[in-house]
């Protein structure tokens, strides 16, 4: 449970800020591994999360219904899907009070999407790529069941970029790559501490 917000930029063609296409989102991710030697966790991650389209003024245009008969014709909304493998280290195991680092590397895929009812028209961008470092830092307070706060980076590059309008899909690669980060505070639940 937490927030993730958007930092960097999503290509490095023209200004196309990771804030300016995605706000911030809401996250749920489910860590699956085995500890051993007590202090160490190997595992998988995998992520969603869901919000709304950015900052960037044409998409604001876009996305704000501003007629006058009540009806939401418009809606834009974002997803977040990120998977990989990933080990951390805890510093006092057997301790109540437990800090802990984390690393991981993976992909990720994040789905812009347009839909106006009015009008039937759907368009959305998905941007893909990898997750070159996630970075985390928490700690957990420990009984049968753990829960704590953490703050995670995860950087990465969008390689490519797939457009579907309709029927139609255009596939793109991205030439200007640039580095990202999804930023994210939460509290995390550890069951089997």
């Amino acid at each position: 449970m937490g927030v993730v917000f958007p930092m960097g930029h999503a290509s490095d063609e023209g200004i196309d800020s990771l804030g300016g296409r995605y706000a911030w989102q809401l996250p749920i991710v489910l860590d699956l591994g085995a500890r051993f030697l007590e202090s160490y966790f190997a595992g998988v991650y995998l992520g969603i999360g869901f919000g709304s389209t950015g900052s960037d003024a044409r998409l604001e245009a876009a996305c704000t219904d501003d007629d006058v008969d009540g009806v939401n014709d418009i809606t834009c909304n974002v997803v977040s899907l990120r998977a990989g493998i990933e080990a951390s280290y805890s510093f006092m195991p057997g301790e109540k009070m437990n800090p802990w680092l984390g690393y991981g590397f993976g992909y990720e895929t994040t789905t812009a999407t347009y839909t106006d009812n009015e009008r039937g028209y759907k368009e959305s961008v998905t941007s893909s790529g990898l997750t070159f470092a996630q970075l985390a830092f928490g700690l957990d307070m420990r009984r049968s069941i753990g829960v704590g706060p953490f703050v995670e980076a995860a950087i990465g590059q969008f390689n490519d970029t797939t457009t579907e309008i309709g029927d139609e899909r255009y596939e793109v690669d991205i030439d200007d790559k640039a580095i990202h980060a999804w930023v994210m505070l939460g509290l995390r639940l550890v069951v089997n501490p």
